[in-house]
């Protein structure tokens, strides 16, 4: 999809994956959730008794003038303004801590499929789209449990209530009861359409994040090439889009919002209304009136949430279905394949040094996907990447288990960088020279030359690299090419007994000191010849 390109893709068989996500989110929090909703019931019911029990002190205390009694309703009337209180506050607890521990679990479920994705496996998503997914869409999926406990308790205050205004008089409790299915049904046709706003405001959003991400990336090639303003006005133009997009998000949800909280006030009135009626025509007494009127004062509340239900939940499908196009659009790792180059992979020998030679880029990254298979194995990309911090911690993984300092300077001399170590200090002291992010203080060959010790460092029994030396001349290219050799089979280097080496490359320097050159076919019917 180019960027330019406005409109959200389609994927056929997607919405049952969001679908997927959602329930998967209630199944494994269901003993959260059904406590929130217990405690949350009990706070909507405590909220229900309020008005009930109001009722009750003005017919039986206030209007008898008993004193005594008033004293007894206050009480309980303060025992169940502390139980509400609890309940609430722990329900919403429970709630809040649900849909936090969601999203993490999801945030950390996508980030697994990035960090474990192969150039086989990999979404077809942008990384900058991808880290929106991992972000916003996976804390509006959790939010979704915050939202599960209120609906269930809402349903039950509106139970309540009807029962609360049946025991009054019928006609009243009717009234709730025929309104509240109405409303629901007439508002759940409003999901969909809100699911498709939501959708194209989050891919924008996704579009525009990845974007920028590229640009940041690229800054410098861009200004170096005089590409600059014209990639300024392509970020404008998507964002603009996102802008767009977003407004009309906006637009749908308080049109959806506003039409649900217009027509539970209207319910709230017309029943109030009618209970005015009743009194003035002394068919319920005054504390009944009161009673009505608190119950429909506090009917909107329950009436709202659950009319808003559809939509909290069309916000979290519409997350949910990116969520699931990032987890379930990439085939787990080492079950994947391209049909083109299933071929192309092989297993070495223990011990050898082998050149594999591709015959483009394609079957290169297909190759080294086809590498990715045993605990072992350490395939090193192409493009390799650096982290803010110091030449010692992008050389060291786990400092428990790193070799001497001194040996890291040693092992990075035989690469032929000394030009990173010269000025920055004499023997360990050179490694804490800093680094910058994405390692841009250094160039190119300097970040290829680190990211091969990097993996040197780590000893795998199976070792892939792939044009590790691409950004080097072909002088230091040989003495590096030397150099791996010797440290990964040479046994005076100390080297393990049995580690093997594969170089994905077209450089005569690597091809010159394997032990064997594999010339990978050009097509797979030349693989079938």
């Amino acid at each position: 999809m180019s960027p330019e390109d406005p409109t959200p893709p389609t994927h056929p068989g997607r919405r049952s994956g969001g679908a997927r996500v959602l329930r998967g989110t209630i199944r494994d929090n269901r003993r959260a959730l059904t406590a929130a909703t217990g405690l949350l019931s009990v706070h909507q019911l405590c909220e229900v008794a309020v008005p009930v029990l109001i009722g009750v002190t003005v017919d039986r205390a206030l209007a008898h003038a008993d004193g005594a009694s008033l004293l007894r309703w206050l009480s309980v009337l303060a025992l169940v303004f502390l139980t509400l209180t609890i309940a609430y506050r722990y329900g919403a607890r429970k709630a809040m801590a649900a849909a936090q521990g969601e999203a993490h679990r999801l945030r950390m479920r996508c980030a697994r499929v990035i960090i474990d994705a192969t150039p086989l496996t990999r979404p077809g998503l942008r990384d900058g789209e991808m880290l929106s997914i991992a972000n916003s869409d996976a804390d509006e999926t959790g939010n979704l449990l915050r939202y599960v406990p209120q609906a269930g308790s809402a349903v039950v205050a509106l139970i309540a209530c009807a029962a609360v205004l049946i025991g009054i008089d019928v006609t009243l409790g009717v009234i709730v009861l025929v309104a509240v299915p109405l409303v629901l049904s007439v508002v759940q046709l409003l999901g969909p359409f809100t699911t498709r706003l939501i959708g194209a405001q989050q891919h924008h959003i996704g579009r525009s994040t990845a974007l920028a991400t590229d640009l940041v990336a690229g800054m410098r090639p861009l200004r170096g090439i005089g590409a600059l303003q014209v990639a300024s006005q392509r970020y404008r133009e998507v964002n603009d889009q996102t802008r767009l997009a977003m407004r009309r998000s906006a637009i749908g949800h308080g049109a959806f919002f506003g039409a649900a909280t217009g027509v539970t006030g209207l319910i709230a009135v017309g029943v109030a209304s009618v209970a005015g009626w009743f009194a003035l025509s002394d068919r319920i007494g005054v504390g009944a009136l009161i009673t009505i009127l608190g119950v429909a004062q506090f009917l909107t509340e329950p009436l709202a949430i659950t009319a808003m239900l559809p939509g909290r939940v069309a916000t979290a499908r519409a997350s949910a279905e990116r969520i699931a196009a990032l987890t379930e659009g990439a085939a787990p790792v080492g079950t994947a394949s391209d049909p083109t180059h299933d071929h192309l992979s092989f297993t070495p020998r223990p011990g050898e040094c082998v050149a594999v030679v591709a015959p483009d880029s394609s079957a290169a990254r297909a190759f080294a996907a086809g590498m990715r298979a045993g605990p072992d194995v350490l395939v090193e990309p192409h493009a390799a990447d650096l982290f803010t911090g110091t030449i010692w911690s992008n050389l060291v993984v786990d400092p428990d288990g790193a070799p001497p300092r001194d040996d890291l300077v040693t092992l990075l001399e035989s690469l032929g960088s000394l030009d990173i170590l010269d000025g920055l200090g004499a023997g360990g002291d050179a490694l804490d020279a800093p680094v910058s992010d994405r390692g841009l203080s250094l160039s190119g060959g300097q970040r290829q030359r680190l990211a091969l010790a990097r993996a040197l460092v780590r000893d795998p029994g199976s070792l892939v690299l792939h044009d590790p030396t691409t950004a080097v001349d072909a002088m230091t290219e040989s003495v590096i090419a030397e150099a791996v050799y010797r440290h990964r089979h040479h046994r005076d280097t100390g080297a393990r007994i049995g580690r093997s080496t594969t170089i994905i490359t077209t450089s005569p320097a690597w091809l010159a000191v394997a032990d064997r050159v594999i010339v990978l076919p050009t097509t797979s019917a030349e693989a079938a010849s």
